[in-house]
C-alpha cells in the first residue's frame, strides 16, 4: 500500500506578487474574446460587422452550445459601443389629418425631452387657461354679448307687440310660446265674448291675427340667427382671451428652446393654433358641454373623472416610439421572440362604449424599429 505523502502548509499556498502586473485593475485589461480554433468563424464574424453598406445580413450556423449568441454578442457589444448614438423617433397628432401622424426623428434623449414638455405644457394650460376664462374682464364681456342678444330678441318682440296694438291686437305669451290675440278696449278679448262678435269683425281680427301671426315668425326664423351670431362672438373671444394667455408658453418656454429642430417647431406653431381654437373645449365653457359649470370646476371635474373630453388631451401628448437617452453607442437588440408584432409593432385599441378605438398615442414600437442604427440579433429557426 502506498503511502501518501504528507504536505506542507507552505506547499498549499502561493503568493502573487501585485508588482509583477503592469495594470492597476483588471479593468484595464483587454476584454477582447477569443474563440480557440474558430480563427475563420471569428474573422468572419469581424468582417461582417463591420460592412456598412445596407442590405448584408451575417447569419451564423454550428451546433448547439458552441458559443456562437455569445461570441456574436460580445463582438457587437465591442464594435457598437464606439458607434454614434442613433436618434430618436416619436410621434406627435396630425392636426391636418389625423389618421396619419407625423413621425419626427431628434437626436438621442430629445424625445422623452419633449414628451415630459409637452405634459408640462398642459399642466400650464390647465392652470393658465381658467385663471384667464375665471378673470373679471372676461366674464365682463361674455356678458355684455348676452345681454346685447337678449336686448335685440326683446326689442324684436317689443316692436311687434307695438305694432300690433296699433291694430287692435296684441303679442301674448303662453306655456306654448307667443301668440297674437284679439284686443277690445286694451283687454284681450275672451273666446265667449269674440263668439259674440259679428262675422265682419270676427272676419277682420282674424285678417290681422293672420298678418302679425306671419311677422311673429319672420321674427322667430331671425333668432337662430341672432343666436349663431352671439356664439360666434364668443368663440372670438374665447380665442381673443386664449391667445392672450397662451402664446407666451410657446414663445418664451418652448419654441425658442426647440428651434434647431424645425419640424418640433411647426408642430408647437400648430399646437398652439388649436389650443386657441378650441379653448371652450379645454375648458368646457360651453355651458352646452359643463353644464352651467363655471370653467375651472368643469375642468377639474373632467381630469378626475377621466370622462368623454380626456380622449380629446391626447392629441397634446407626444408618442416616444425609440428612446435611446440611455444607450451608449449603437444599439444591439436580441429579439428572444421575433413574432409579427414584436418585430414591426403593433397598433392597440381601446374599448370605449362597446366600440374599439385607436389613435396614435397607442402605437408600439417593434425590435426592428429599437435597433435602427444599430443591430438586431434574431434566432432563425424562431423566426421561421
Amino acid at each position: 500500500m502506498t503511502v501518501q505523502e504528507r504536505l506542507s502548509p507552505a506547499s498549499l499556498y502561493r503568493q502573487c506578487d501585485p508588482a509583477q502586473f503592469s495594470f492597476k485593475t483588471t479593468a484595464d485589461l483587454d476584454d477582447s474574446i477569443a474563440i480557440i480554433g474558430q480563427d475563420r468563424a471569428v474573422d468572419a464574424i469581424q468582417f461582417g460587422i463591420s460592412m456598412v453598406q445596407d442590405g448584408y445580413n451575417l447569419f451564423a450556423l454550428g451546433p448547439n452550445g458552441v458559443g456562437k449568441y455569445t461570441a456574436v454578442c460580445r463582438y457587437l457589444d465591442q464594435y457598437a459601443h464606439n458607434k454614434p448614438t442613433p436618434p430618436d423617433w416619436c410621434y406627435v397628432y396630425n392636426f391636418a389629418q389625423p389618421h396619419q401622424p407625423n413621425a419626427i426623428s431628434l437626436p438621442a434623449g430629445k424625445a422623452n425631452e419633449l414628451s415630459q414638455d409637452m405634459a408640462h405644457l398642459l399642466d400650464e394650460l390647465f392652470t393658465v387657461l381658467p385663471v384667464t376664462f375665471e378673470s373679471e374682464e372676461y366674464q365682463t364681456q361674455r356678458q355684455a354679448i348676452q345681454d346685447r342678444l337678449q336686448a335685440r330678441q326683446e326689442d324684436g318682440l317689443e316692436k311687434l307687440d307695438e305694432a300690433a296694438r296699433q291694430e287692435s291686437v296684441a303679442l301674448i305669451k303662453t306655456p306654448q310660446g307667443f301668440a297674437i290675440a284679439p284686443l277690445q278696449e286694451g283687454e284681450v278679448i275672451r273666446p265667449e265674448q269674440f263668439q259674440k262678435l259679428t262675422d265682419e269683425e270676427k272676419q277682420q281680427y282674424e285678417q290681422t291675427i293672420e298678418k302679425f301671426q306671419n311677422n311673429l315668425q319672420k321674427l322667430m326664423r331671425q333668432m337662430p340667427q341672432w343666436s349663431r351670431q352671439s356664439r360666434e362672438e364668443v368663440r372670438q373671444l374665447n380665442q381673443e382671451m386664449a391667445t392672450f394667455s397662451v402664446s407666451p408658453l410657446f414663445t418664451d418656454e418652448l419654441i425658442k428652446k426647440y428651434e434647431a429642430y424645425p419640424e418640433v417647431v411647426d408642430y408647437l406653431e400648430t399646437v398652439k393654433v388649436d389650443v386657441i381654437q378650441n379653448a371652450d373645449k379645454l375648458l368646457q365653457v360651453d355651458d352646452s358641454s359643463s353644464g352651467g359649470q363655471n370653467p375651472m370646476m368643469a375642468l377639474m371635474q373632467a381630469r378626475q373623472q377621466q370622462t368623454a373630453v380626456s380622449p380629446f388631451f391626447n392629441r397634446y401628448q407626444v408618442n416616444v416610439l425609440v428612446d435611446n437617452s440611455q444607450t451608449h453607442g449603437a444599439p444591439v437588440i436580441y429579439a428572444d421572440h421575433p413574432t409579427f408584432a414584436n418585430l414591426i409593432g403593433r397598433v392597440e385599441h381601446e374599448a370605449r362604449m362597446g366600440a374599439l378605438f385607436t389613435d396614435f398615442s397607442m402605437i408600439k414600437p417593434g425590435s426592428l424599429h429599437r435597433a435602427n442604427g444599430g443591430y438586431l440579433i434574431l434566432d432563425a429557426r424562431k423566426v421561421l
